[in-house]
């Protein structure tokens, strides 16, 4: 295997409830090179984002409490041009569940199960937009 080039690693903030499938995805990312921070829960989410500039952070829609379009939505608010590429990453896949994580302020919807290509284009594309 390629050893990660550091120079194109990125900050990333993993958000799920399912302990199993943040650790999925947080090992991919760690994986290719990322330093990853991961939350279970909203409202360490958006505490973390507070503490850290992140470049991305793939949150789930479906957490409790505090669910995922309120996290972004508070986080487009208090952050400002420090809000990092916002990934929806949920179950619901419905263009209609697309549409509502674009009005909360979703950059990106990726439908679970997310293949790990997928995870990685959304970090690659955030890169380019931060230039």
């Amino acid at each position: 295997m390629q050893e990660p080039d550091k120079a194109l690693a990125r900050h990333v903030l993993v958000v799920d409830d399912h302990v199993d499938s943040g650790e999925v995805f947080a090992a991919i990312l760690e994986e290719a090179g990322h330093h990853v921070v991961l939350v279970h829960d909203g409202e360490r989410a958006l505490k973390a984002m507070m503490e850290e500039t992140f470049d991305i952070a793939f949150i789930d829609v479906g957490l409790p409490v505090l669910d995922g379009y309120e996290v972004v939505r508070r986080a487009r608010t208090h952050l400002g041009e420090r809000t990092p590429a916002l990934v929806a990453t949920t179950g619901y896949a419905r263009v209609s569940d697309c549409e509502d994580a674009a009005r909360a302020g979703f950059d990106v919807h990726l439908a679970k199960p997310v293949a790990p290509s997928a995870l990685l284009a959304a970090v690659a594309a955030s890169r380019k937009q931060s230039r």
